[in-house]
């Protein structure tokens, strides 16, 4: 297939009013400007649908299309299959791009084309924008393919992906047995067909807040991966130790996870808001005291 264009870029958009302005600007002033950014608004009940409207009156490059609440893996499946690239750009409502993600995604994958699914770096931020801290994974595909099936949950994140369309055709897309946790079932079929890479900078602020999946359907997605995990092992043929049991944090335990991420990267403000707020949900725990004395020495 020729494309008729270099790059196309799939959003799918659910109630993401407050972050979704954010988002839609760190695209379309990206350095790279040749692609179409195809957006489905998968029934939102805020003004997100308002807002890609108002964006798309402004640039021919926004693509809207509309729907009942479906789901994120049919959405993206429909998004996919609507594409006129060859690569696919992926990123999520409440997530930004940093201005020259494209530039560099596409320029990586133009030089190795035995690539079929390329991440990046991430820096995580809050619902306000601060910062947490960087996520570096693993950028070459055994380290990747290996973590994948050691740790049992993702090295790459998903709103930072750019990959080729045929290989996702060929993984067979995206499937709905895996609830919340979608990507990593993907990542670990396209790491059987094709090869796997992350960029070595952080190219997406992907976003942490308490109303996101892995915080409100955290169980659902356990046991998903759970699930992934075993398939991919009977697909190989392998029987590694599983990994490690992983369990869902209540709202709590999330914060003070930020809060020493926080510590740990230097971000002072943000690691004192979060010690904050969990010593005033946990006044009288030894652990909320630790974090405020970590969050107070930097």
């Amino acid at each position: 297939m020729t494309a008729a264009i270099p790059l196309s870029v799939l959003l799918p958009v659910y109630n993401v009013g407050p972050y979704l302005a954010d988002t839609l600007d760190s695209l379309l002033n990206q350095t790279f400007a040749d692609f179409e950014l195809l957006a489905h608004d998968d029934g939102s009940t805020d003004n997100s649908l308002e807002i890609l409207h108002d964006y798309a009156a402004r640039d021919p490059r926004l693509k809207i299309t509309t729907g009942s609440n479906q789901g994120i893996v049919k959405t993206l499946n429909q998004l996919a299959g609507a594409a006129q690239s060859d690569l696919l750009a992926r990123i999520d409502g409440d997530d930004i791009c940093r201005a020259d993600r494209f530039e560099k995604q596409v320029a990586f994958l133009k030089a190795h084309p035995e690539t079929g699914v390329l991440g990046s770096f991430v820096t995580c931020i809050d619902s306000e924008n601060r910062p947490i801290c960087d996520f570096t994974p693993p950028q070459h595909h055994d380290e990747i393919d290996n973590a994948h099936i050691k740790s049992g949950g993702p090295c790459i994140w998903h709103p930072a992906v750019m990959m080729r369309a045929q290989a996702l055709k060929a993984a067979g897309g995206y499937s709905t047995d895996y609830p919340h946790t979608e990507d990593y079932a993907l990542w670990l079929r396209m790491g059987e067909i094709t090869r796997l890479a992350n960029f070595p900078e952080p190219l997406v602020c992907y976003r942490l807040h308490l109303e996101s999946v892995s915080v409100t359907k955290r169980d659902i997605q356990v046991n998903s991966a759970a699930r992934a995990w075993k398939d991919a092992c009977d697909r190989r043929g392998i029987s590694p130790e599983p990994p490690s049991p992983r369990h869902a944090p209540e709202e709590t335990e999330v914060m003070q996870k930020w809060a020493w991420w926080a510590i740990s990267a230097g971000h002072r403000d943000t690691a004192r808001h979060y010690a904050m707020q969990v010593f005033r949900r946990q006044p009288f725990a030894l652990s909320s005291l630790r974090l405020l004395r970590g969050a107070w020495r930097l």
